[in-house]
């Protein structure tokens, strides 16, 4: 995580999780703040980033033409954030606007294989308190983790039902069964 020494930042997190076992790594997972991506299409997303540092990082001309891609992008992304599931989880999002960074709980970023399974993981933090004196993030981790331990519980669910969990839409929520 990278953090930036500001008052108020947009609550995205997300931070890599390393499981291992007997010194051999099992598992790594990319996990975040926010248990949906937008779209389905990640490689959609991903092309309007790369398009904004080219933008940065060309001349006029080639500014003109990645400016033209990152409004393409955008255009065929935008629908995605209009699904019902995200939007629902976008307002629970802004009801725990100023939560401390520690007390969300994390999400892996879409299914991963578990044997013969398919899974979704979590990470939900034990006795954190959702808001903290500190103004500063960096300061308020750093007060955190040297004051207490940090401890999180880690949450598998299953796909039982591909109806109605669906692995490969990664803006739909799965239905607890």
């Amino acid at each position: 995580m990278k953090f930036v020494s500001q008052r108020l930042t947009i609550p995205a997190y997300g931070f890599s999780v390393k499981i291992s076992d007997a010194g051999s790594t099992v598992l790594n997972l990319t996990m975040v703040n926010f248990p949906l991506f937008p779209i389905n299409n990640v490689s959609r997303f991903l092309k309007i980033f790369t398009a904004i540092n080219y933008f940065y990082s060309g001349n006029s001309f080639q500014k003109l033409w990645q400016a033209g891609k990152i409004f393409k992008n955008i255009a065929l992304v935008l629908p995605g954030f209009f699904h019902p599931s995200f939007i629902n989880q976008l307002r629970k999002m802004i009801m725990l606007w100023r939560r401390f960074i520690l007390a969300f709980d994390y999400h892996s970023i879409g299914a991963y294989r578990l044997g013969d399974h398919i899974v979704k993981y979590r990470l939900v933090p034990l006795d954190v308190p959702s808001k903290s004196n500190e103004t500063r993030i960096d300061r308020a981790i750093e007060n955190y983790v040297n004051d207490r331990k940090y401890e999180l519980e880690l949450q598998v669910q299953y796909c039982y039902n591909f109806r109605k969990q669906p692995v490969n839409q990664l803006n739909r929520m799965w239905k607890k069964l």
